[in-house]
């Protein structure tokens, strides 16, 4: 085998992987991991049926893939904004404008991120409903979330910060994944959509003032 003729196997290899792993992150969002099959995946990759046993065993495997896969690309995003909290100083007399531009640039992030991906949000109610018992076994990359805001809550004046970390983690979550989970439920009753651009950006400006409120209150009242 010449070596074009071995660079272009590779290259085949490494696309089939790659639409194996988007059609699996399709048909698992879609039916849950009990009711997906690797035939209906290799048929959606636009492959052999048995294309995605080849490339990656079981289904185990594969939907183990998808979720560090997923999570890996959820940090890549986080990861710069995030950042912005590590240089957020407590002290100093704009900290207030300081804050608001690290919340603005982690809140719009992520909303950014659950609207390009809704399959993420999907993965993640189906995990909701089987207990999370797959997602505890698959080791992935979720530390830009905790990292991030553990330095806001961490340069609090008053405290455990580690409390605070997670409640402001909890509130970050809750706050911007509640559209996305309930775009079929809730929304509807408020005439608004997850997909809508104006409302996006009025939910970010408004995620973002709760936080900002939040965390300038209490560094305010311990002075």
């Amino acid at each position: 085998m010449s070596a074009v003729e071995a660079t272009k196997r590779v290259r085949d290899a490494e696309r089939s992987r790659r639409a194996i792993l988007e059609a699996a992150e399709a048909v698992f969002a879609e039916r849950g991991f009990p009711e997906s099959t690797l035939s209906e995946i290799g048929r959606r990759a636009g492959l052999s049926r048995g294309a995605p046993a080849f490339f990656f065993e079981s289904k185990d495997n594969l939907y183990a893939e998808v979720i560090k896969r997923v999570f890996a690309e959820r940090h890549e995003v986080l990861g710069p904004a995030l950042e912005l909290a590590r240089t957020v100083d407590a002290d100093e007399a704009s900290s207030r404008d300081a804050l608001q531009a690290a919340l603005e640039a982690a809140v719009g992030s992520y909303i950014d991120f659950l609207a390009s991906r809704p399959t993420f949000v999907r993965l993640m109610q189906w995990e909701a409903l089987t207990d999370g018992q797959r997602l505890r076994a698959i080791p992935h990359e979720s530390s830009a979330l905790e990292r991030g805001l553990s330095a806001l809550a961490g340069k609090l004046p008053k405290g455990d910060g580690r409390g605070e970390a997670g409640q402001l983690l909890l509130s970050f979550v809750a706050l911007c994944l509640l559209p996305f989970e309930h775009d079929t439920t809730l929304l509807p009753t408020l005439g608004v959509s997850a997909t809508d651009g104006r409302f996006l950006r009025e939910r970010k400006r408004h995620v973002v003032r709760l936080l900002l409120d939040h965390l300038t209150i209490d560094r305010a009242s311990a002075r």
